[in-house]
């Protein structure tokens, strides 16, 4: 199902109730009921041809250009609402992010044909079958694509051992094999984080390991991972963060940089970066404007937490990097939020986002996220607090970053339940294929270590705003084209106009038998798995 952003669906988020939100969908639904009897918009020629219309020579095709006007007409001003709504929005959802754009680029950027305002995609999930003999069931272990391949490393495995595993998935085999590497080979330690990074000046990718816990011991050593190679290396700094776990790590502009956690007495709110040889940490920046000595000045990070997630985003015009977070245990013992904080580089600014359209996802911590389509930030699963033991979530949402808007995402299924926990997510870019490794039912105890392997690949991709108007404007092109006497040209061009009707029509339903023929495809595969 594809909505516009914003709107009310029963896939889409529920608009705000606010006076703005409200404000588009009863212009559409106005400009879509009108009907022959605009009296205020219709003017004493458009009557008088109406009525001439009725009779005559040439009456039916007349007729034919009327109703083509009509239909231009309406679309044009519900296309224009929607257009105005969308820079409007945009505008403010950049300023809230800290990012402010000029006047003409923020029209470019609203007409862009990478600027969409519909829902993003639905996906198929689906279930990869292994044998269980090398990826082993665990919690808390860490996942990272490189090279084509997934690397998964650590966590606690069902014997509650904490382990330094180190496996290579490869999607298009799907074959687990087990890492002979070689050097400084880490310590067996569980929720640490993994990211590849490729160091300023070259091309080499590395992978950067850091932190963790081995049975309550907190770790602050830090690895470096060179994949051709298959080797480890022992990385000594001068500096170096406290020990920690259930922090997070992201990259930019071959620096590493890690956030939160938990040292064991209590979570963390402070932030360092990796430059390669060095950590330095990072200092914040009170928010614009606040006068020194006020609350606001005082306020200037967002509060420490463990178990979030965090995602880098640069944005395709302005350039302008940032990282996003959200959720979290902010007290160490399952005290979960649903907050979403954006922190901007350039300034060294946190901003919280809390004036955004639809409905965020539940509070929620250790759950995944990932960038997809450098569009969305997609949240899944996750596990929140209850009154008797930790139970796992089987949702999905997605976060639009240009739109400001929270939707939740339609997961497509034959497996029963279709619900399940979907954590380290990983993309795979070549294929658009995002892969989540250790899963579990949703509503399980969030201690209990699996070795399913699950696949979401996207069903339909959203449609862009220009992609639209085009179309709108080459079928006004054609609707025009009856206004001519009778002729030839003309029924050749009402021809064509029917041949492109009939051609959108015809794409439609390839789209539709597509889809339900790899639900079918799908559907036969799951029936001869062995139960």
């Amino acid at each position: 199902m594809v909505t516009k952003a914003g709107s009310p669906s029963e896939d889409g988020p529920s608009r705000k109730s606010n006076a703005e939100g409200s404000k588009i969908t009863d212009e559409t639904s106005t400009t879509l009921a009108a009907g022959d009897g605009d009296s205020d918009e219709t003017s004493g020629d458009e009557t008088a041809e109406r009525a001439a219309l009725r009779g005559g020579t040439g009456g039916g095709a007349r007729k034919l250009s009327r109703v083509g006007k009509e239909v231009q007409r309406r679309t044009s001003k519900m296309i224009n609402t929607i257009n105005t709504k969308f820079k409007r929005e945009y505008s403010r959802g950049l300023q809230m992010q800290g990012i402010v754009p000029a006047a003409d680029d923020m029209a470019t950027a609203a007409n862009s044909t990478s600027t969409g305002f519909f829902s993003p995609p639905s996906f198929q999930l689906t279930q990869i079958i292994h044998d269980s003999r090398c990826f082993l069931p665990r919690v808390g272990h860490v996942c990272v694509a490189s090279g084509g391949d997934i690397l998964i490393f650590g966590g606690v495995d069902h014997k509650q051992t904490v382990t330094n595993d180190f496996l290579r998935y490869v999607p298009g085999l799907n074959v687990f094999e087990p890492i002979k590497a070689q050097g400084d080979i880490p310590s067996a330690r569980s929720f640490c984080t993994i990211v590849p990074c490729v160091a300023s000046g070259t091309n080499r990718e590395q992978l950067i390991l850091f932190g963790g816990c081995d049975d309550g011991e907190q770790l602050s050593t830090t690895y470096k991972y060179d994949p051709p190679m298959r080797t480890w290396t022992a990385v000594q700094t001068e500096h170096k963060p406290p020990a920690r776990h259930g922090h997070v790590a992201l990259v930019n502009d071959g620096r590493v940089y890690i956030h939160g956690g938990y040292d064991g007495d209590r979570v963390m709110d402070d932030m360092w970066q990796f430059a390669g040889a060095d950590w330095t940490q990072v200092q914040y920046r009170s928010p614009k404007g606040a006068a020194p000595g006020t609350q606001l000045a005082e306020t200037i990070a967002m509060p420490a937490r463990t178990g979030h997630s965090a995602c880098m985003w640069l944005h395709s015009r302005h350039k302008v990097p940032c990282f996003y977070f959200f959720g979290g245990d902010v007290s160490g013992t399952g005290s979960a939020t649903n907050d979403l904080w954006i922190f901007t580089l350039s300034t060294c600014r946190w901003n919280q986002i809390v004036d955004y359209a639809g409905s965020a996802p539940p509070p929620r911590f250790k759950h995944g996220s990932c960038i997809f389509d450098n569009h969305w930030m997609l949240v899944c699963g996750g596990v929140n607090h209850g009154w008797f033991r930790d139970s796992v979530l089987g949702d999905m949402y997605a976060y639009d970053m240009q739109a400001n808007c929270w939707f939740s995402i339609t997961v497509q299924s034959v497996l029963s339940p279709a619900n399940v926990e979907l954590s380290n997510l990983t993309v795979i870019q070549s294929t658009r294929a995002i892969y989540s490794f250790g899963a579990r039912e949703e509503g399980t105890n969030s201690s209990v270590a699996t070795c399913d392997v699950f696949r979401l690949s996207p069903l339909v991709t959203f449609v862009s705003f220009s992609a639209l108007r085009l179309q709108v404007e080459a079928l006004d092109e054609i609707v025009k084209l009856t206004t001519e006497t009778q002729s030839a040209e003309k029924v050749a061009k009402l021809a064509q106009m029917q041949n492109a009707i009939s051609k959108l029509t015809e794409e439609m339903a390839a789209i539709r038998e597509e889809n339900e023929s790899l639900k079918k495809r799908l559907s036969e595969v799951e029936r001869l798995v062995p139960r």
